[in-house]
């Protein structure tokens, strides 16, 4: 996707940026009998063609919303804001979108659905050539999700129409006035993944933007993994991986990584160490803010600032239903931590936990308005126990206190 410098600036102030393609995802429950006879692991990630995906969708019921693991996390994110600034009167910048966004019926459901949220999706393709935007040049992808009576979703992606994401004038505007820019895992998946990646990293560095990345999943980091470390050490702040992503991450490190002193050697440290434990701390090094790995049942590690953190996950009494989104919604919630929120790395991954427990205790990808509104009370609450003097307020200074430090 090509754009050129021609086009109109984007002026408007947002907290949070994310890049990466538009996916629109397709929820339907199956047997884990069901998965079984499609021949492929419960619980993996699978590409498909559109006729694949038909077939598996066959006699199947499913449902729509606007997804993909980074729209998943954005739309967490700005329904927390929301029930942050209903609550508590949060002055927010607000969330926005930029990347592969197809020009079909399911990219406008796309658009439709993510401004409905309040999740604004900046148009990076309004000065592509006529050429380049007949109705039938930019399909949108797709994400058949199946998820299982062990609460367990295996995923099979349709990629749509594969472009370039160019880093234009209107994109770098965007990057210019944000505060946190989200490059998701899956861009590696993409055409020039290694250009766009690092045009955006150096364009944040240029204006004093932090760089978060996510890993995507263990699959990108083994087909990508040469490219998404020097895309790390480029710039990149914040990374968000799972167990999987960071051990495949740490694994393939590149052997003239700096800095590998400070911390131990993956395959050296303590037995009773646990493979996200391992992993963090042999990433933590390369992220000169932030490593975030979910670990599961078994909770997350968090490494920076000088220390690590495990920290618990968040139970609810009620059996987990679904837990499509739930590393997405962990994200949301670490990111709202920090942006307006504040506190030690313990604090974040608090609001991430239980931004997780909330979205995998009914189906779908997202939290729920009334998910959003629950965490921001808990967290309010938990804040008389660890604030002096009265109850915790969000608000975008503290959070900035935190980024700028």
């Amino acid at each position: 996707m090509h754009c050129d410098a021609s086009s109109s600036s984007y002026n408007y102030k947002r907290d949070v940026l994310g890049v990466g393609q538009a996916m629109v995802d397709l929820h339907a429950r199956a047997t884990t009998g069901h998965i079984s006879r499609l021949g492929v692991e419960k619980g993996s990630r699978n590409l498909v063609s559109v006729a694949e995906r038909t077939r598996i969708l066959e006699h199947l019921d499913y449902s729509l919303s606007a997804g993909g693991s980074l729209s998943n996390t954005l739309i967490d994110l700005a329904k927390l804001v929301k029930a942050a600034n209903d609550a508590h009167s949060l002055r927010s910048n607000g969330v926005a979108f930029a990347g592969l966004v197809g020009n079909d019926a399911l990219g406008k459901y796309y658009r439709a659905e993510m401004g409905r949220v309040g999740v604004h999706v900046v148009d990076t393709a309004a000065s592509m050539p006529s050429s380049q935007t007949t109705a039938s040049s930019r399909e949108t992808g797709t994400v058949a999700v199946l998820t299982d009576e062990t609460a367990d979703r295996t995923l099979f992606s349709y990629l749509g129409t594969q472009s370039e994401i160019s880093v234009c004038k209107r994109m770098e505007d965007a990057i210019e006035n944000t505060s946190v820019l989200v490059l998701e895992g899956y861009l590696f998946e993409l055409p020039e993944a290694r250009r766009t990646v690092l045009a955006a990293i150096a364009a944040a560095k240029r204006h004093g933007v932090r760089v978060a990345m996510t890993a995507g999943d263990a699959g990108v980091v083994v087909r990508h993994g040469e490219r998404m470390w020097e895309c790390i050490r480029a710039g990149v702040d914040i990374l968000f991986t799972n167990a999987a992503e960071a051990t495949a991450l740490a694994k393939c490190r590149p052997v003239d990584a700096s800095h590998t002193s400070q911390y131990p050697l993956y395959h050296s440290l303590s037995p009773a160490t646990s493979q996200a434990e391992a992993a963090a701390l042999c990433l933590g090094p390369h992220c000169p803010g932030l490593v975030c790995v979910t670990d599961g049942s078994r909770g997350s590690v968090v490494v920076g600032v000088g220390e690590m953190r495990r920290v618990p996950p968040v139970w609810k009494p009620e059996a987990p239903v679904d837990t499509t989104g739930a590393g997405d919604a962990w994200c949301a919630g670490f990111l709202f931590g920090l942006l307006y929120q504040g506190g030690d790395i313990a604090d974040l991954g608090r609001i991430a936990a239980r931004s997780a427990s909330a979205v995998i205790s009914h189906d779908g990808p997202t939290l729920t308005d009334a998910d959003a509104r629950a965490v921001v009370r808990q967290e309010r609450e938990s804040g008389r126990e660890r604030v002096e003097g009265g109850v915790k307020r969000f608000s975008r200074e503290r959070g900035q206190t935190y980024l700028n430090s």
